[in-house]
């Protein structure tokens, strides 16, 4: 679960035992999404970070800690803009709901990012940027094929 508010990501585990993951050193988290590994990704203010809880580090895979923007690109030369929600896809990479910017953006494992849908806002049904998204937030799942 993200606890926005108190600065830090934690997991429960069905017998309600409750571990905290990340400090605050990362700022407001705003989602977060495990893969079937256990590892982390967590979505902050302007970053994505990368939380592997059994070999015990946590490394920005995308974005700025402290700039926001909307740049396509490697690692730490993207920008995001409140991202908030996150999913993993089936060929690993992370699927990001770039709420501040309008935009889907997929980034990879080793965090290249670009835009998969929309870019301005508004409401219309298309193809990659011809889609348009106002508010994308997390709630959702990519397709497994």
């Amino acid at each position: 679960m993200a606890e926005s508010l108190a600065k830090r990501a934690r997991t429960a585990a069905l017998e309600a035992r409750v571990s905290t993951l990340a400090l605050p050193m990362l700022g407001t988290i705003y989602a977060l999404t495990v893969d079937i590994d256990g590892t982390v990704f967590v979505a902050t203010t302007s970053a994505l970070y990368v939380i592997a809880p059994s070999a015990g580090f946590v490394a920005n895979l995308a974005g700025s800690r402290s700039e926001r923007g909307c740049v396509d690109g490697g690692g730490l030369d993207a920008l995001f803009n409140d991202p908030h929600g996150c999913a993993v896809a089936s060929d690993g990479s992370l699927l990001v709901a770039d709420t501040g910017n309008h935009r889907l953006r997929r980034v990879t494992p080793h965090g290249t990012v670009s835009t998969v849908a929309g870019g301005e806002g508004g409401f219309a049904d298309g193809m990659g940027t011809a889609a348009r998204l106002t508010g994308a937030r997390h709630g959702w799942q990519p397709h497994h094929r």
